[in-house]
């Protein structure tokens, strides 16, 4: 679907979940990170990757996990808290996501 509710053509149909439509926002990678390497072999979309000092997040890879798992993993492998956190500045409903992860990998109808 498209941000306006239509259907996209080639894009795979999928039960919409209460949340889609719903702003969410991407995610980011704060100077707190300690480099330890924990979040970019489990990221999915391969949207981690070391930038000058600290690890850095792709906001056109990331889908904050959605179509792979419930909450995106990096958060729940990093070990200190509040180091990545949502980016104010890049705001994505959750159906631009799933568009994203669908042409991310390819899944069609």
């Amino acid at each position: 679907m498209n941000g306006r509710g239509k259907p996209r053509p080639g894009v795979l149909n999928y039960a919409p979940s209460p949340t889609m439509g719903i702003s969410v926002m991407a995610l980011l990678i704060t100077k707190r990170c300690i480099n330890c390497d924990m979040c970019e072999p489990e990221c999915p979309n391969q949207a981690i990757s070391m930038g000058e000092a600290i690890y850095q997040i792709d906001v056109n890879r990331c889908t904050e996990c959605v179509g792979h798992y419930d909450t995106p993993t990096c958060q729940q492998v990093c070990p200190i808290d509040n180091t990545i956190i949502t980016d104010p500045d890049c705001v994505e409903s959750s159906d631009s996501l799933w568009d994203k992860f669908v042409l991310l990998h390819h899944a069609a109808s």
